[in-house]
């Protein structure tokens, strides 16, 4: 059998019938509450290359530089006593005077 649908659809009707109908509603409800009309489902279209991404890229808003980006996560982790604490108190104390760390 070199259809996968077909494989699916007799294994699915050999263990149990109810099963097969379930699926074929199932998909026909799905079928019916796509658009008529566009893409076909699953197409993200053309795919933009790495020249013209970097074109329309806006400059980082760096907070502190090359460290944390406005609006970014950063983990920070280390060992006990590595002065994690110590390192971010002086970094909110730079952000916040508009200094350097």
């Amino acid at each position: 059998m070199d259809d996968p649908r077909e494989f699916l659809e007799e294994a699915a009707a050999a263990e149990e019938p109810e099963v097969l109908g379930h699926m074929r509603a199932e998909m026909t409800r799905i079928r019916a509450s796509l658009p008529a009309e566009g893409p076909p489902l699953g197409d993200v279209g053309k795919v933009p290359s790495a020249a013209d991404f970097l074109k329309d890229k806006e400059p980082d808003d760096w907070l502190i530089d090359q460290f944390g980006m406005r609006g970014s996560l950063v983990v920070l982790g280390g060992a006990t006593g590595a002065s994690k604490s110590t390192l971010v108190y002086g970094m909110a104390q730079a952000i916040s005077e508009g200094s350097v760390l």
